[in-house]
């Protein structure tokens, strides 16, 4: 079903699913360029379907380049689409499961809060991880220059210029001055206005998850730490340290080499 509904979206087709893909209030608040005449006819109160069919397929379809960020969709779906359409490149995003699972506590809505809630919600996502990047070994043989890993970690370290990579990686131009929402994003601002968690956003999870919590994922986790290249901490005190890193990126995989590594398969 995700991979029917993600062709129609590259086809620009939204019959029959647009509550899956579109969420009223969010395309309102957060969408961009594209959908601005979408906000504007959602303002008059007109139905939010007849809204989307008006202005959206058009615009879909004289784009020249068509984007989505699909959560939670597993590696291993992805080998057909990318056979079947020769110009889509496709960017799967790692994080630390750790923090992963500490932006889950705080997130008041999922339901991971209860000690064995948590445990369990880690094993399930170290093992989807280490799956993910198992099958995206394939595809990467397959697809050398059309997909790419990206760590988080790495994109939080001068953001700005390596989105900038990444847009280049993708044959696009990323002009903040045409968009000035991304100007205005915390990351791309001055660092002198940033606070202490935004200039370290990539590893300020050390300073809330618990230790406890940390200890009991390492046995559910170490095969993707170990692939991964995430560190496994010995005590509180050097967990605790953030100038000991929580992760050893290796060099193929670090935005700065994407472009690189593209131009010489």
């Amino acid at each position: 079903m995700a991979m029917k509904i993600l062709r129609k979206i590259y086809d620009c087709q939204f019959n029959d699913f647009e509550r899956t893909v579109v969420e009223p209030s969010l395309t309102t608040e957060l969408g961009g360029p594209s959908w601005s005449q979408m906000r504007t006819c959602m303002k008059t109160k007109m139905q939010f379907k007849l809204c989307l069919h008006r202005y959206i397929p058009r615009k879909c379809k004289n784009a020249t380049h068509r984007v989505a960020k699909v959560l939670r969709l597993s590696t291993d779906l992805l080998g057909d689409i990318l056979r079947a359409r020769e110009n889509l490149k496709v960017i799967h995003l790692f994080r630390d499961p750790r923090a992963i699972i500490n932006s889950r506590i705080e997130t008041t809505w999922y339901p991971t809060h209860k000690e064995e809630q948590i445990i369990q919600n880690a094993k399930a996502l170290c093992n989807k991880m280490l799956y993910d990047f198992q099958e995206g070994q394939k595809l990467l043989k397959l697809y050398p220059d059309r997909f790419k890993f990206v760590y988080y970690e790495d994109l939080s370290e001068s953001p700005s210029g390596k989105s900038k990579e990444l847009f280049n990686y993708f044959g696009m131009d990323l002009d903040e001055h045409k968009y000035p929402k991304v100007r205005n994003l915390s990351v791309f601002n001055n660092a002198k206005k940033r606070t202490e968690r935004e200039k370290n956003t990539a590893f300020w999870w050390r300073k809330s998850l618990k230790w406890d919590i940390v200890q009991k994922m390492e046995p559910l986790c170490k095969d993707v730490y170990k692939e991964l290249g995430y560190k496994v901490f010995t005590n509180v005190q050097e967990y605790q340290n953030l100038s000991i890193s929580s992760v050893t990126i290796p060099n193929k995989y670090l935005i700065l080499n994407v472009k690189e590594n593209a131009s010489q398969d």
